[in-house]
């Protein structure tokens, strides 16, 4: 008997985890753990739908009819942070942002490069700059 199965070209996914944040029901579950990005697809999807597949920037997913299958995973190597060195993006995901976001938009205002921090390093980095660029300005009025 035929099923609605969901068809992942494990070759173009880049582990971005979009399939799993749009998922009405959660059949696509997402998990990071030691470094490792951990996508697990289910065999049959018998949702009415299609986010997962509109969703995806790499177009790797398509919702297809078929013999049933087996859940299946994909895993992916983490990228660490510049900074404090902990897991965050697949090195899928560092390609694309490389590719798709102008070089000269990869640096901040500082030159440094915010796409190789995690977020909380980013926003620590951001917080340090200002509270600098307060002190500095403070020091300036009262000179």
């Amino acid at each position: 008997m035929k099923k609605r199965l969901l068809a992942v070209d494990e070759k173009t996914c880049i582990g971005c985890r979009a399939c799993s944040a749009v998922c009405p029901v959660d059949l696509i579950r997402l998990s990071d753990e030691d470094g490792v990005r951990r996508i697990d697809f289910p065999g049959i999807c018998d949702e009415d739908c299609q986010e997962c597949a509109r969703a995806c920037p790499e177009e790797a997913i398509d919702l297809v009819f078929g013999e049933v299958q087996p859940e299946f995973v994909l895993s992916f190597d983490l990228v660490p942070c510049q900074r404090c060195g902990a897991p965050f993006v697949t090195y899928g995901e560092m390609d694309r942002l490389g590719k798709t976001i102008p070089q000269e938009l990869q640096t901040d205002a500082f030159g440094a490069s915010w796409i190789t921090l995690c977020p909380r390093c980013r926003r620590s980095v951001e917080r340090e700059r200002a509270a600098k660029t307060l002190l500095v300005s403070r020091r300036g009025t009262r000179v």
